[in-house]
C-alpha cells in the first residue's frame, strides 16, 4: 500500500472513530435531555393532579366567550336529546385545567339534571383544536393522530346516601382512570343513544339501591350539583392519597397502550419519572 493510501486509510479510520464518539456523545446528551424533560413533565402532572384534587371549591361557571373557537355542535345536539327526555339545564362549567394549557386544548362541560332530579348529566367535547399552536406543534398534533381522537362524551351520574356514585358514560377516548371502590363507573359504546344510556343508568341505580338501604341524593340546582361535585372529588382524593398521585399500575399500562408508537418512549419516560418522584416523597415523609 502506498504512503498516500495508508494516510487515507488512517484518516478514514480516525474519522469513523470520531463519528462514533460524536454519535455516542449525542445519544448521551439526548438521553439526558429527554430524562430532564420527562422529569419536568412528571413533576408538572403530579403537581397539577394534587392541585385539582386538593381544592374543595365547586366548579366555576364557564366564560363561554373564552371558548368561541370550539364550536357547540356536540353540546347542542346532546342537550336537545336530553331535553326530550325531561332533562333541564344547570349551566356550563369550566374545567380545572392548568394555566399552561393552550387555548386549543381548553374545554368546558355542560351540565343538566333529570326531571326527577335523580341523575346529573355532563356533556363534554374536549377534542383539541390547532388554534394558537406553532407549526411544529401542529405537525406533532397530526402525526400523533390527535385530530382523529373522539374526546366527546355524555356521562350520567347519581349520588347515593351511603357515599357511592353510580356513573354511566359513553366511551370518549379519554385515558381510563382507576377509580375508588365507591365510584362505580360503566362505559358503553359512543354510538349508544342517550335514551338507552339513561335506561342503562337507571337500571344500575335501581340495582345498587336494592342491594342496600341507600337512597338517591337528589340534585335540583347548580348549587346542589356543586356540593355533590365536591363530595365526589373528596372520595377520589382519599383514594389517591392511599395509592399515590402518580398513575396506578393499571393506568400506566393503559397510558402506554393508548399512546401512539412514536410517543411510547416519551410516555414511559414520564411514568418512570413520576414513580421516582413519588418514591422520593414517600421516603422523605417516612
Amino acid at each position: 500500500m502506498s504512503l498516500l493510501g495508508t494516510v487515507l486509510l488512517w484518516f478514514a479510520v480516525g474519522a469513523a472513530i470520531g463519528v462514533v464518539r460524536y454519535w455516542s456523545t449525542l445519544q448521551r446528551e439526548w438521553k439526558t435531555s429527554m430524562q430532564a424533560a420527562s422529569r419536568e413533565s412528571a413533576q408538572r402532572l403530579l403537581d397539577e393532579r394534587k392541585r385539582v384534587l386538593s381544592k374543595d371549591d365547586p366548579p366555576q361557571r364557564a366564560q363561554i366567550q373564552d371558548f368561541t373557537f370550539r364550536g357547540y355542535v356536540f353540546y347542542e345536539s346532546s342537550q336537545a336529546a336530553l331535553e326530550r327526555l325531561g332533562f333541564m339545564m344547570l349551566g356550563d362549567f369550566a374545567l380545572g385545567q392548568p394555566e399552561w394549557t393552550g387555548q386549543g386544548f381548553r374545554s368546558f362541560v355542560r351540565v343538566m339534571r333529570s326531571g326527577d332530579r335523580q341523575a346529573v348529566c355532563s356533556i363534554i367535547d374536549a377534542t383539541p383544536h390547532p388554534i394558537g399552536m406553532s407549526r411544529w406543534v401542529k405537525v406533532r398534533f397530526y402525526l400523533a393522530g390527535r385530530h382523529k381522537q373522539h374526546l366527546k362524551g355524555v356521562s350520567l351520574r347519581t349520588e347515593l346516601s351511603d357515599g357511592r356514585f353510580i356513573i354511566t358514560a359513553t366511551a370518549a377516548d379519554f385515558m381510563p382512570e382507576e377509580l375508588p371502590p365507591a365510584i362505580l363507573r360503566e362505559t358503553v359504546t359512543r354510538e349508544t343513544p342517550v335514551s338507552e344510556l339513561l335506561k342503562r343508568h337507571r337500571d344500575r341505580v335501581s340495582k345498587a339501591i336494592t342491594q342496600t338501604k341507600a337512597t338517591v341524593v337528589t340534585i335540583g340546582t347548580a348549587e346542589e350539583f356543586g356540593q355533590s361535585f365536591v363530595r365526589h372529588k373528596k372520595t377520589t382524593r382519599a383514594f389517591r392519597e392511599q395509592v399515590g398521585y402518580a398513575f396506578t399500575d393499571k393506568e400506566q399500562r393503559d397510558f402506554i397502550e393508548t399512546e401512539s408508537p412514536s410517543l411510547k418512549s416519551t410516555a414511559q419516560g414520564v411514568l418512570e419519572a413520576m414513580r421516582t418522584l413519588e418514591d422520593d416523597r414517600k421516603k422523605q415523609a417516612s
